[in-house]
């Protein structure tokens, strides 16, 4: 947008006023795209802690305070602590198998450079755990487990990444 030549103001005075405006469209359309991702990560951020994430998930993903977490919460009127007091659930072998089937689907359906982006990510945790039934906390432990064993990546998800196997039952347990 270029609004050059703004019209004389006083034609008793003949005094020109000229101005010009000059708006760089780049620049708009660069800070437009990033109030946009903002309110798209303020949301994820919302519905993650509304689905109940804890602390230590919003701010491993977002780098958020847990100063800045709790006012959210309050903002948002949630209790500000977890009703498990750091008792942590632990998924079961087929919890954890469905956890990761399901991701493996989503997953080939988002392109890479989206796989890495700590935003699409949570929100892949909250689709996951709606699929599930399982806490978004308990989704994310299961991801976590099996990227310190190597069976998980969030860049290279495709079939061949381990999968957890149930373990073998004992002569006793098979009757």
């Amino acid at each position: 947008l270029n609004i050059a030549a703004l019209a004389h103001l006083d034609t008793r005075k003949r005094t020109g006023i000229m101005a010009s405006l000059v708006i760089d469209k780049q620049a708009l359309a660069s800070l437009t795209a990033a109030l946009e991702q903002t309110a798209q990560q303020e949301a994820v951020i919302e519905q993650l802690l509304t689905n109940g994430a804890s602390t230590a998930l919003v701010k491993h993903f977002f780098g958020i305070s847990r100063q800045d977490i709790y006012q959210r919460k309050q903002l948002l009127g949630l209790p500000a602590t977890s009703r498990g007091r750091g008792v942590r659930y632990r998924p079961t072998q087929t919890e954890e198998r469905r956890v990761l089937q399901h991701l493996h689907t989503l997953l080939a359906e988002v392109d890479d450079q989206a796989r890495c982006c700590a935003q699409r990510q949570c929100q892949l945790l909250l689709q996951v755990a709606a699929a599930t039934q399982l806490s978004v906390n308990a989704v994310w432990a299961v991801t976590e487990k099996q990227a310190l064993r190597g069976g998980f990546s969030w860049r290279d998800p495709r079939p061949g990444t381990t999968l957890p196997r149930p373990a073998p039952r004992s002569p006793a347990t098979q009757r």
